[in-house]
């Protein structure tokens, strides 16, 4: 069956209505319409027409110049000529339309210019408008059928036509009409092969009507065997079938049964039955040669290894040992073949004794050495662990006590920057840390400055947003080690960018993305873990970044708005680089939690602009401050010495003379960022036995600065190698 496919091409070319219609045949043809409204023009033709619009006429036809109907199916190989006919639209009065191309693209991909050599004249008109043709047939296209073409059973052909004006004004507009239609045709494949035919679709062999049909080869010779004992045949329906001829196989030997094999010809089987000596270990065998008498060693086996089996024609099946064969390196055994002892090896009939080597104490273990059958006696409550001490009383019962924690042990992770000792009764590798062996470069955020790369020379305005920030310096990474920032500012911290619109001539879009909402009490803090920050893309108009650009660079600068982690390996010899900070392009790392009080930021691109104009818009902050009051699960907010700010304290005393130890200062919003060391290493970030600088960004909640109010520092940590803890 042919299915037929239709599509209304339409649209606004130089803000006029473009049409067209589109008409698909083989037997039958469709008819598809379109008009728009035109007004009156000097030129127009015919008078009074209103829009544009096309018939199109496309059918299939066979060798014969036939036309395909919809019932009919064409074959894997035949040839299809393809061909279509233009006509003016006979919805509504359309203007006439002339010139232009007509494109047929057969089923296997192929587009073909079949636009008539003249031309497409004008049609549709008036004699007197020069537009007195009624239609317009296309050259033809030629395709063989190949079955890579069908699909779904059917090939299918399309057709495109694209006006070059029709006559709706003083001036002819341009590119309409235009249609499409396509056809297609279903494929009947020739009948599958059978053993005594070869079906094919021939593309050189006609019925008169068709070019390309079925033929078939007569293959009934291949059913010859090549088995001299069996007759061939072919059998339409079954095939090939081959019937043994028993009688053409007798060999003349009265022992052997002669048999023909359809596979393998005549068979001669042997009948041993009939060549009985009465020997028990002789084979009897029947061959070619007659009857055949010979010693069976295998018939005497006695089933075990060590014995010599043998037939002997007077007496029967021998059995001799060989204790040579029984040997199992073992100096503690002594080894001998004697399947009779009732200790004996059930599978080599070897017998194995072994030496007692008893001294006995109760507190020893006896042993003897296979390698030389000496005994050995060691100490029974012997743990093998250095850190317990081993006792074993008079009834041999063993007891282990822990040596003194702090005693020292070995070294097994060979990290120098931790030192192992016993800890209940465990060598514990992680004991303690040894910075005098290992130190740890203190981190400076050391930008902005002047570079190649003008991230480099990037001020970050309001940075004392960013109060204090916990560890400082360099650390190792013991377990459970965080990374924090506190933040405090008169607006809540931004935690991202949950909206993007962007905004062109044909209308605004708006993606929203998923962003951690405040708790119902922001006043007392809030508490959430592994936030959801909103967008994190960071180019393209979806990125989650402020609107901080470098002149010449544009989409350079922009940094994530999230509170970001970033960071670089500075395991020797690479302990100056900066290469994972933001300023050498590295990969944010959104928090593992959040404490206290934020809220979120909206982006607007504006691209009728030249260029796009991007807004950054911040949500209100919360109703109720929190000053420093950061929810359940954050870190005590770190103190510092009121004059000495960078010097970190806990009582007034850590600051000497007369300053004292206070809180960042509190502007009314406070925060914490929390990022988990532990988590890093878990998820591969960060590896056992290296050294990083961990560099760190906030932005504060109004962005009322160029490019926007953020606050950055780093720190440096080593990941320590071995074990912290005992099974």
């Amino acid at each position: 069956m042919r299915r037929l496919k239709l599509s209304r091409l339409g649209g606004l070319k130089n803000g006029r209505a473009a049409s067209g219609r589109a008409l698909a045949s083989g037997t039958l043809a469709t008819l598809l319409a379109l008009a728009g409204a035109g007004t009156a023009w000097a030129h127009q033709d015919p008078p009074a027409c209103s829009g544009t619009g096309v018939a199109i006429t496309f059918e299939a036809l066979r060798n014969d110049g036939s036309p395909i109907d919809l019932s009919e199916t064409v074959t894997e190989c035949e040839l299809l000529t393809y061909r279509a006919m233009l006509a003016k639209s006979t919805a509504g009065n359309p203007c006439a339309f002339e010139g232009g191309t007509i494109t047929i693209t057969t089923p296997d991909g192929v587009a073909h210019d079949v636009t008539p050599s003249g031309g497409v004249p004008c049609v549709g008109g008036t004699v007197a408008g020069g537009c007195g043709a009624t239609s317009s047939t296309s050259n033809t296209a030629t395709y063989s059928v190949r079955p890579q073409d069908v699909a779904s059973g059917e090939v299918t052909a399309q057709v495109d036509y694209m006006a070059a004006f029709s006559h709706t004004r003083a001036m002819e507009e341009p590119d309409v009409p235009s249609a499409h239609t396509e056809l297609a045709n279903t494929v009947e494949f020739c009948p599958a092969d059978t053993q005594c035919t070869d079906n094919f679709c021939d593309p050189a062999k006609s019925n008169g009507v068709q070019l390309g049909v079925c033929s078939s080869t007569d293959t009934s010779g291949r059913c010859d065997d090549g088995v001299a004992c069996t007759t061939d045949t072919c059998d339409a329906v079954n095939g090939c079938q081959h019937s043994p001829n028993n009688g053409a196989c007798d060999d003349g030997v009265a022992c052997t049964t002669d048999t023909c094999d359809v596979v393998n010809g005549c068979q001669h089987s042997p009948n041993n039955g009939a060549c009985d000596d009465g020997v028990a270990c002789t084979t009897d065998t029947c061959t070619a040669q007659g009857c055949q008498h010979s010693p069976n060693n295998g018939a005497c086996d006695d089933g075990f290894s060590c014995t010599t089996d043998t037939c002997d024609a007077v007496n029967g099946c021998q059995h001799g040992r060989n204790d040579a064969t029984c040997s199992d390196s073992n100096a503690c055994t002594d080894d001998g073949c004697d399947p009779s002892n009732t200790l004996h090896d059930p599978t080599t009939g070897c017998v194995y004794t072994t030496r007692t080597c008893s001294d006995s104490d109760p507190c020893t273990n006896d042993s003897c050495d296979p390698a030389t059958g000496n005994c050995m006696h060691t100490g029974k409550c012997n743990d093998n662990n250095e850190c317990t001490n081993d006792f074993c009383d008079a009834a041999g019962t063993c007891a282990h006590t822990n040596v003194a924690d702090g005693s020292p042990c070995t070294d097994t992770d060979g990290d120098a920057c931790t030192t192992p000792a016993c800890q209940a009764g465990c060598c514990n590798q992680r004991a303690s840390v040894n910075t005098t062996s290992c130190p740890i470069t203190n981190c400076s955020i050391m930008y902005p400055f002047s570079s190649s790369d003008p991230r480099t020379n990037v001020t970050f305005n309001e940075s004392e947003v960013l109060r204090t920030f916990n560890p400082m310096g360099g650390v190792p990474a013991t377990p459970g080690l965080t990374i924090k920032l506190w933040y405090n500012d008169e607006h809540a911290m931004v935690l991202g960018v949950s909206k993007v619109s962007v905004k062109t001539s044909s209308g605004t879009t708006t993606t929203n993305y998923p962003l951690s909402s405040l708790c119902a009490t922001p006043g007392t803090g809030c508490a959430q873990a592994n936030p959801q920050v909103g967008t994190t893309a960071l180019n393209g108009d979806q990125s989650g970044t402020d609107t901080n650009a470098c002149t010449g660079f544009p989409d350079l600068c922009d940094r994530p708005i999230f509170p970001s982690l970033f960071v670089t390996d500075i395991t020797d010899p690479n302990q100056t680089s900066k290469a994972g900070d933001w300023q050498s392009g590295g990969t944010p790392i959104p928090p593992s939690a959040v404490f206290g009080s934020w809220k979120s930021v909206t982006k607007l691109i504006d691209k009728t602009k030249n260029p796009p104009a991007v807004t950054l818009t911040t949500a209100a902050d919360p109703g109720t401050k929190n000053h420093w009051n950061l929810g359940p699960g954050s870190d005590p907010v770190p103190k510092h010495c009121s004059v000495s700010l960078g010097t970190a304290c806990k009582v007034n005393a850590d600051c000497g003379g007369t300053q004292t130890c206070v809180q960042p200062a509190d502007e009314g919003y406070g925060a914490e960022a929390r990022w988990s060391v532990d988590d890093l290493v878990g998820d591969g970030t960060l590896i056992a036995g290296h050294s990083y600088r961990l560099e760190f960004m906030v932005h504060d909640g109004d962005q009322n600065k160029t490019g926007g109010d953020v606050g950055e520092n780093c720190v440096n940590i080593r990941i320590l190698t071995g074990s912290s803890s005992c099974p």
